[in-house]
């Protein structure tokens, strides 16, 4: 294959790369002009009935498969003896590609982005019964923005690549399986792809796999490390590393399956937790399709902090206030002008003669003395009553009582509400 060659409605326009079982080629739609990413298989592969059946059935349990995170299977070709997977073309480059442009230990955020990414992606496929079986940084591609994408499920188990075999044959695979994967295919399940993305988050936090040995990167050594032994400690070769980020990679590289996360989600949860060890972590949620229900169209809007919440109501006791205020205020300033003069007769009713005589007896001064006494402020005393019914006139008529003048009164009620004499006086020129 070239260049210009054209495979159905595709034309082939560079080759992305190649290896012991297919090509991947950049090709474009003649009609769309959409950018996809097509997968030719070997010829010498396509020969064997069973293995292009299972190819087929590959294709197309990855081609159900709708994530975020999933690159996604568009079609499936034939022509002539080739076999061909057309696939969503993710531009950017592989994890693989990122990792010998700045060798050693990748930057804390972009491990983050990567590992809740392929975590998610895992357990979509997970959940659909789809074990990728092939987890390893060539496999997980990078948009610009650092996107991670999952791709490849199960095909190199599909075309029954060796993977037990010489060396440099499937160093690229072997760095990244899990023990029972070497010593037991036959029983592995979807917790495979937990020890092996744990492989993959051990390789981005240091620079390297778990298991390199120092005296040969040899497969047998890989195995063997894979099969009985613990990787060094990460922070032990990148300092910068959390504990807590640490002790999750060295749950999913347990030896026993049922010792690592369950899920892909469960991972997830665990690698917020590490990166954020101060913040909730809830539910998390592939980003997939999901049935519209009654609230699916209303945002959740949370509540205000507390100190917004708390400005809120000190506004609005201020607002109470500045209108109580002005409300009395309005009320002095019209309320009736004989309130004062009511208030007054109540408040200190004239004593009656008859208690005055009755106590004459007990004085030692003549009753006359008394009642002269007392004649003085008895006198208007048959006025009051009408004086409350009708328009009282006491005030005029009773220099005794000695009352603040109306005008005062309210300039001391103006006063009591805050303001300042000045003020008071310029607000009672403004009244009647």
């Amino acid at each position: 294959m070239q260049a210009g060659d054209r495979v159905d409605k595709y034309v082939l326009e560079r080759k992305l790369g190649e290896g012991g079982m297919a090509q991947v080629w950049v090709a474009r739609h003649v009609d769309l002009g959409k950018l996809v990413a097509i997968k030719c298989l070997s010829t010498r592969l396509t020969s064997n009935p069973e293995f292009e059946q299972r190819f087929l059935s590959e294709g197309r349990r990855q081609a159900a498969l709708r994530h975020p995170n999933i690159v996604e299977v568009l079609d499936f070709l034939v022509r002539g003896e080739d076999r061909f997977l057309v696939m969503d073309f993710v531009e950017g480059e592989s994890v693989t590609e990122l990792q010998k442009r700045k060798p050693g230990p990748l930057p804390l955020e972009v491990v983050e982005s990567i590992g809740q990414d392929i975590a998610l992606a895992l357990d979509h496929a997970h959940k659909r019964g789809l074990v990728h079986r092939d987890v390893k940084p060539s496999n997980i591609l990078l948009d610009e923005a650092l996107k991670a994408y999952l791709t490849d499920f199960g095909i190199a188990l599909a075309v029954g690549e060796e993977r037990l075999t010489r060396t440099g044959v499937a160093v690229g695979t072997v760095h990244y399986m899990s023990p029972e994967q070497i010593a037991r295919p036959r029983e592995i399940d979807h917790r495979t792809d937990i020890y092996s993305f744990g492989c993959v988050l051990y390789d981005l936090l240091t620079g390297r796999p778990p298991f390199v040995s120092p005296e040969g990167d040899t497969d047998f050594t890989v195995m063997n490390g894979h099969l009985t032994l613990q990787p060094p400690p990460i922070r032990s070769l990148n300092p910068e590393t959390p504990e807590a980020l640490e002790q999750v990679v060295l749950k999913c590289l347990a030896k026993d399956p049922k010792d690592r996360y369950a899920t892909g989600e469960e991972l997830a949860r665990a690698l917020r937790r590490a990166f954020h060890p101060d913040a909730a972590t809830g539910q998390m949620y592939a980003q997939e399709p999901r049935t519209p229900t009654p609230t699916a169209n209303h945002e959740f809007t949370p509540p205000p902090p507390a100190g917004v919440r708390s400005g809120l109501w000190l506004m609005v006791a201020l607002l109470v206030i500045v209108l109580g205020g002005g409300a009395a205020v309005l009320y002095w300033n019209t309320r009736p002008k004989d309130v004062p003069v009511v208030q007054q007769e109540t408040a200190t009713p004239p004593p009656a003669a008859q208690p005055a005589s009755a106590q004459a007896p007990e004085t030692s001064q003549p009753p006359a003395a008394a009642i002269k006494q007392t004649s003085a402020p008895v006198a208007p005393q048959p006025a009051t009553p009408k004086q409350v019914e009708t328009k009282p006139a006491a005030p005029k008529s009773s220099p005794a009582a000695k009352d603040p003048a109306p005008s005062e009164l309210r300039l001391r009620t103006c006063m009591a509400l805050g303001l300042t004499e000045a003020q008071c006086i310029e607000r009672l020129k403004q009244t009647p």
